[in-house]
């Protein structure tokens, strides 16, 4: 059984482009940089997307999907979780 971490919230949409704004549950927002793929958890249906681009905006992470193209596909994904599969997970120190 894989276990996943929630890593973020997608609170909003950013532009007209499908960018979304997320609330990383991480210290290091920096993370989200060496990820390639995000689960988003529609009511525990995880569904996976490649990232295209990481940006920040003070507190906020922009994150551009692959297959997002538009702010009304990025809106059904808002109010949602991203997850991680627990083997992409950052290991922590001593």
């Amino acid at each position: 059984m894989v276990e996943y971490f929630d890593i973020g919230y997608i609170s909003n949409t950013h532009a007209l482009k499908g960018e979304l704004k997320v609330r990383p549950y991480t210290e290091d927002a920096k993370r989200f940089e060496s990820l390639k793929k995000i689960l988003v958890d529609f009511n525990g249906e995880l569904v996976s997307y490649d990232i295209e681009q990481v940006r920040y905006q003070k507190d906020i992470v922009l994150l551009k999907l692959k297959t997002i193209d538009s702010i009304e596909e990025a809106e059904k994904l808002k109010n949602h979780y991203i997850k991680i599969p627990r083997s992409d997970a950052k290991s922590l120190e001593e």
